[in-house]
């Protein structure tokens, strides 16, 4: 099988879609049954993907702000409360996330050698890249949320972050945060001209 870039991020970007979707119950309260008052409704800073490639693991969830100011928690997406956003654990319940993990894992099983690290890579990525998709943002937007859409420059604000990072720590870094700085760093050679 041929890992395609834009198809791996599609199907992400799917799966995270319709994980806010079915799991919106966890963070946005019922108008009709009132289940947060305004002061119990969490307050979402950011949004984490939660992929393994080998084990075909990937879990959405959602950082409140007490974790954002927890250094020790801040990255650490498996130790979010809202970790699986859904309660939902393996094989995914969610027919748009079985999709995004079937594509991820037959990707990365279709490699061998020194071609996994470089098809993984190449897997966060693609699922940062989703994260940061407009369509996520218009999604936080429709549920209250202040989630930055952040095309090619510096975020406006550190208020909510979106994050992807390798377990493994072959590159030890939030790949949204890599996509951003690659983003910015396109368009300024596009207008700076340096000695």
């Amino acid at each position: 099988m041929k890992f395609e870039f834009e198809e791996c991020r599609r199907l992400v970007l799917a799966a995270v879609l319709a994980e806010l979707e079915v799991g919106k119950s966890n963070f946005v309260p019922d108008p009709v049954a009132g289940q947060f008052g305004a002061d119990s409704r969490p307050s979402i800073s950011g949004i984490g993907l939660d992929i393994a490639p080998w084990h075909r693991r990937f879990y959405l969830a959602l950082r409140d702000d007490d974790e954002k100011w927890d250094k020790s928690l801040r990255y650490e997406i498996g130790d979010w409360k809202l970790y699986p956003l859904n309660g939902l654990v393996n094989p995914p319940a969610i027919a748009a996330s079985a999709a995004a993990i079937d594509y991820i894992g037959d990707a990365y099983e279709s490699v061998a050698g020194d071609q996994l690290r470089n098809v993984a890579h190449m897997i966060f990525l693609s699922a940062a890249e989703a994260l940061l998709d407009e369509a996520v943002h218009q999604r936080f937007q429709q549920y209250g949320i202040d989630a930055p859409y952040i095309v090619e420059d510096f975020p406006p604000h550190r208020c909510f972050e979106y994050v992807v990072t390798d377990e493994d720590g072959s590159i030890a870094l939030n790949y949204c945060e890599l996509v951003i700085a690659n983003r910015i760093t396109n368009r300024l050679r596009g207008q700076m001209s340096l000695p």
